[in-house]
């Protein structure tokens, strides 16, 4: 919880727009559920898309999936074993620069507008390309989460729980003041903090049960902070 809480708070305090979209990255969902926003990309796809990226067949994957029981690892070890590859016969490979979360998300997006002939294909080759692009670890959670498990452990209340802890710890609204406040815990002691933390976490969920719009209420929260009455 704490990880993903400082995820967050570094999200605020450095792009907070893209707030909105890392929380539904971390619950695996694109938009509210009544958007019913969905990729529908298959298990048999991901597989055809890591063999294409990692220069294999799909029976070889399959067959390291059966081993795994996980396509992220899979994926990660073949992008492991071709840098290998690669540093042998050329030399020390050159570092790719990391991919930036909103163009992943927005990719997730654009493979769950795809639709019509030849939709599969298309969706195959954005899936193919992230996959090249990204490190091993980029490709691990980007086939994890097109997967629907990017097997952190934390359920949606728990999401809920770490972006109550970054609201309170980074209160958004200060960071648009002059006198920005980066750690709150600090400076209104631990006691107070975690009754700040139960309260916006309560709002948080309170809000969710009346407008089911996380990407609305996050809004609202990077405007309000931490006073909750506003999300009402």
């Amino acid at each position: 919880k704490e990880i993903m809480a400082n995820v967050f708070r570094a999200a605020i305090a450095n792009n907070a727009s893209e707030l909105p979209s890392l929380f539904y990255f971390f619950i695996v969902k694109l938009a509210p559920e009544y958007e019913a926003l969905e990729t529908g990309v298959g298990h048999e796809l991901v597989l055809k898309s890591v063999a294409k990226a990692c220069g294999k067949t799909p029976a070889e994957i399959r067959k390291l999936f059966q081993k795994e029981g996980d396509l992220g690892v899979v994926v990660a070890e073949g992008k492991k074993s071709q840098n290998t590859i690669g540093s042998f016969f050329g030399g020390a490979a050159k570092k790719k620069p990391p991919l930036l979360f909103i163009d992943v998300f927005n990719a997730f997006k654009k493979i769950a507008n795809t639709s019509g002939t030849g939709s599969g294909q298309d969706k195959e080759n954005t899936i193919v390309r992230m996959l090249q692009d990204g490190d091993k670890d980029e490709a691990k959670y980007i086939v994890r989460w097109l997967q629907k498990n990017l097997k952190t452990g934390a359920a949606e209340k728990t999401v809920i729980s770490a972006l109550a802890r970054a609201i309170s710890y980074t209160p958004p609204d200060k960071m648009l003041q002059k006198s920005q406040v980066l750690n709150n815990k600090k400076k209104i002691g631990e006691s107070v903090f975690n009754e700040l933390v139960n309260r916006v976490e309560f709002g948080i969920k309170e809000a969710g049960c009346e407008f089911p719009n996380y990407g609305k209420i996050i809004e609202n929260l990077l405007l309000y902070g931490t006073d909750i009455d506003k999300l009402r």
